[in-house]
């Protein structure tokens, strides 16, 4: 069951490594990766890893304030065939395994056909108190988090079942998928929704979750957050009530040992190919 995943990044290109190699670490195969007029350096990164044969990159200009929903249209329309599962998440978002579940392919492969979104909940880490970006990777970093309650917690992004896939929705959460096709939490209850589609009711990380380094440092949210702006069609904005809201680091919760030697060795791998 090949797991890819769709993103558009901008500006992104400190994290960019680390956050392939983890993914690569719990077995996702192909990485399809829109490009959004970055100025950091990002570009030219994400052009050296397709020619690497890491990623497939695509030029993807600004076009308003749908360029998510229209990079992730493309990038289906374009390489959905060649995945059975594409998961559609940004560059802060990182898809962990919970309890015995290791593999995004042992998850998406416990389903059956009827099954055409699995739907991540969020766990919002905070700064950790940090005020200034440090060389060291962003899952080592970052290392507590919101409680499991906490309501930005219900948001949750898809893994959609490339053959069920029918379009994007309003917002980058959620999709439509063809007739006969449900969309599940991961341990395969159905999603029921909250006053907006992308929020579900319940907090379900089971399996897997969708660990969500939205602020990082006070000076990596201002100088890369906050100046970015929104790629989706969210309009909250990114001031300094955004970080207040999101700084939650009331729970420890590391990155397992064992995945966070797998990332730094696909990171040796990684650099080893450029």
């Amino acid at each position: 069951m090949t797991v890819g995943i769709a993103a558009i990044f901008k500006n992104e290109s400190p994290y960019i490594i680390e956050w392939i190699a983890f993914h690569r670490a719990v077995n996702v195969s192909r990485f399809f990766i829109a490009d959004n007029d970055s100025t950091d350096g990002s570009k030219q990164l994400l052009r050296a890893l397709d020619a690497a044969g890491i990623i497939n990159y695509v030029d993807f200009p600004f076009v308003g304030n749908t360029t998510q929903l229209a990079a992730y249209s493309l990038l289906q329309k374009d390489y959905g065939r060649n995945v059975e599962w594409l998961a559609f998440i940004d560059a802060d978002e990182f898809m962990m395994p919970q309890g015995n579940c290791k593999t995004i392919t042992e998850l998406t492969s416990s389903f059956g056909r009827h099954v055409g979104a699995v739907c991540l909940n969020w766990a919002i880490y905070g700064s950790n108190g940090h005020e200034t970006a440090t060389p060291e990777l962003v899952l080592e970093r970052f290392q507590s988090r919101a409680e499991d309650q906490f309501d930005a917690n219900r948001h949750y992004k898809s893994i959609v079942r490339t053959s069920a896939f029918m379009s994007t929705g309003e917002n980058p959460h959620y999709f439509k998928l063809k007739p006969g096709h449900l969309a599940v939490h991961s341990n395969g209850s159905l999603v029921a929704h909250a006053n907006l589609r992308g929020l579900s009711r319940r907090v379900i990380w089971d399996n897997f979750r969708l660990n969500h380094y939205v602020v990082k440092s006070y000076q990596e949210y201002v100088e890369r957050k906050q100046a970015r702006g929104r790629l989706g069609s969210e309009t909250e904005p990114l001031d300094e009530n955004f970080f207040r809201a999101h700084d939650r680091n009331e729970t420890l919760d590391v990155v397992d040992g064992n995945l966070l030697l797998k990332t730094q060795q696909e990171i040796l791998a990684i650099e080893k190919l450029l």
